[in-house]
Order: structure tokens, then C-alpha cells, then sequence
């Protein structure tokens, strides 16, 4: 069976040079994926295969999600505040965002910083059932940040798939799922360029046209089916290797770093009693040693303190005995004119 790449058109023929060019209005460039409809009739049923241990154990870690089945957002998760933002969200102005938050209560409000409204209550008028209210610097930012503007832009720009994949099952290392609208080219590239050391096999079949679609994933890209005679897939029937995933020595030396840093955290925590009380005698030791020198200064100091009190106390009792003789001088000499 030839290999089928789904989605590359034919070349088309270049037309013929003018030689007067047309002036014509540019128009809004079309999206490059199709629009959703909830009731398509086209669906692509996927198989997806690991061949060696590298695709094996980046399948594991990161294509599967808690259940064991295969998911497109554990690779790629889509941004909480992209989760909110509808296909065709009301825009509006800041002030007239915050009179909707002030009016009807019921919007959520968690990005409401960001430029944000929305409500979770379900509107069947709308595609994905909710209503969004953004302003245009919002949307703005979202498109800069995250290459797209809404659920529904970033699913297939990021995925190539609007929907989750879904019905999805395993036989062994063989992921079964599949996806409506579209098949998710986007997803496999980012896959491949994550894991470029990794060969898996891709299968589906689209509903609506004729034909198998194979190829593999290998080197970091797309390439052809090269079939399984061709000697390229010896690898696929080894059984997966624990010893051989990388991903699980990684997070095994994180955890024994981790183990390492709170065994000697606790070690060190245990210690510092120890350690306290060791210091405890010498400190006291250092008190004693510091009191006893103070004392030895004060005991050394006093008669140097007193040698200078010395000759103040002589003056002035030099000066009170002067005084006292003055005085009895004094009352000598009246009581001798009393006298007279």
C-alpha cells in the first residue's frame, strides 16, 4: 500500500505572469484547520505505535494520561485562561466589562484582570457552549502569548484536533483512539520534535476518503512507511525496559536528591540541640571569666580612685578648718567690743 500523507494538496500550476498587476482588496486571511461541527460525520480512527525504548518510555511519560490512554494535553496542556475564551467571545471595553461584572454576579471573574467574563452555564446557541465576554487587548495578548485567541484556535493550532482524543484504548504497547474533523498533524510534529531519539508508527483511516494512512515518526519528523518487512521494526516486539527509560532515572535521582536534602536537614535539625548544649558550658565559662575580669578592673581601679579623692578631701578640709577659724576669730573680737 502507497504512503498517504493526508492533508497536502497537489501542487498547483503557477499562473501565468500578467503583465498589469490587479489591484485587489486584501482580504482576512482563512484559518488553515476546518470549522468544528458537534455533528460531524468525519472521524479518523488512530493507531499509534512506539517501535524502540525511546518512544516507549516517552509514550509513558508523556502521551498517557492517569488512566493509561492516550491524551493530546498532556503534552501540550491548553492554558486555563485559553479554556474560557469562546469561538466568537462578545468584545468589549474595559468599562464595559467591569459594568458587566458589577450587573450580573454570576460571570466568573478569575481573569477579570486579564480582560476576561465568562459563564459557565450552557448556551445552546453557541458552539462550545459558553458565553465569553473579552476586550480587545485581552484577546490581543492571549494571540502573543499562546498563538491563539480561543479554546477552539489553540486546539488546532497546537493539537490539529479540536476535540480531546476520544475512545481511547490499548492492546499491549498499541494506543488506539481517535479524533473528529481533522487529523492531528500539529500534535505528531510537536511529538516529534520532543522526542527525536524516538520511532513510533502512525495508522489511521479517515472515514471519508479511500485508503490507508501510515507513516512514521522518526528522527524528529514525518517519513515514509517503509513496511514492516523492511527490517526497521525489529524493535516493536521487544517488550518495554524499565532499566532502559530515562525518564525513570531522572525522577529517580530527583527523589534520592530529594531524600538526600531531608535526611540532612533532619540530621542537621537533630544536631543543633547537641550543639546548643556544648555551647552552654563555655558560654557560662566566658560569663564567669568576663565577670571576674570587671571585678579585677573595679578592685584595681578603687585605689587609684581613691588616691584621686585624696587631695580634694585635704582641700577641703584645709578650707573648713580656715573657716572655722575665721569664724571664732570673729565672735572673739565682738565679744571683747561687748566688753569695753
Amino acid at each position: 500500500m502507497p504512503w498517504v500523507l493526508a492533508g497536502d494538496d497537489k501542487p498547483k500550476k503557477k499562473a501565468a505572469a500578467t503583465k498589469k498587476k490587479k489591484t485587489t482588496t486584501a482580504r482576512p486571511k482563512k484559518p488553515a484547520y476546518p470549522k468544528f461541527n458537534p455533528n460531524s460525520s468525519r472521524w479518523f480512527d488512530h493507531t499509534l505505535t512506539p517501535i524502540n525504548q525511546a518512544a516507549k518510555a516517552f509514550t509513558r511519560k508523556y502521551l498517557l494520561n492517569d488512566e493509561g490512554l492516550f491524551c493530546f494535553s498532556k503534552l501540550i496542556p491548553v492554558p486555563e485562561i485559553i479554556k474560557h475564551v469562546s469561538v466568537a467571545p462578545e468584545i468589549v471595553t474595559k468599562e464595559e466589562l467591569q459594568q458587566l461584572q458589577s450587573e450580573h454576579p454570576e460571570l466568573v471573574s478569575t481573569f477579570v484582570d486579564e480582560g476576561l467574563l465568562y459563564s459557565d452555564e450552557m448556551d445552546p446557541d453557541k458552539i462550545d457552549n459558553q458565553l465569553s465576554y473579552c476586550t480587545q487587548e485581552c484577546l490581543q495578548n492571549l494571540q502573543k502569548t499562546y498563538g491563539a485567541a480561543s479554546w477552539y484556535d489553540f486546539l488546532m493550532t497546537h493539537w490539529g484536533a479540536p476535540t480531546e482524543a476520544d475512545e481511547a484504548y490499548n492492546d499491549g504497547e498499541m494506543r488506539f483512539f481517535n479524533t473528529p474533523v481533522a487529523w492531528p498533524k500539529a500534535f505528531i510534529l510537536e511529538m516529534a520534535k520532543r522526542c527525536p531519539e524516538g520511532h513510533w508508527n502512525w495508522y489511521y483511516d479517515d472515514t471519508r476518503s479511500v485508503g490507508e494512512h501510515i507513516f512514521d515518526i522518526k528522527g524528529g519528523r514525518i517519513v515514509p512507511f517503509t513496511g514492516w518487512d523492511s527490517g526497521d521494526y525489529d524493535e516493536m516486539d521487544e517488550p518495554y525496559d524499565k532499566d532502559k527509560d530515562p525518564y525513570l532515572k531522572e525522577e529517580a535521582g530527583n527523589t534520592a536528591d530529594a531524600d538526600a536534602t531531608a535526611e540532612a536537614t533532619a540530621e542537621a535539625t537533630a544536631e543543633e540541640p547537641k550543639a546548643a548544649a556544648k555551647k552552654a558550658p563555655a558560654k557560662k565559662a566566658t560569663a564567669k571569666k568576663t565577670a571576674a575580669a570587671k571585678d579585677s578592673e573595679a578592685t584595681a581601679e578603687a585605689p587609684k580612685a581613691a588616691a584621686k579623692k585624696a587631695p580634694a578631701k585635704k582641700t577641703a578640709a584645709k578650707k573648713t578648718s580656715a573657716a572655722k577659724a575665721t569664724t571664732k576669730k570673729a565672735t572673739t573680737t565682738t565679744k571683747a567690743k561687748k566688753s569695753e
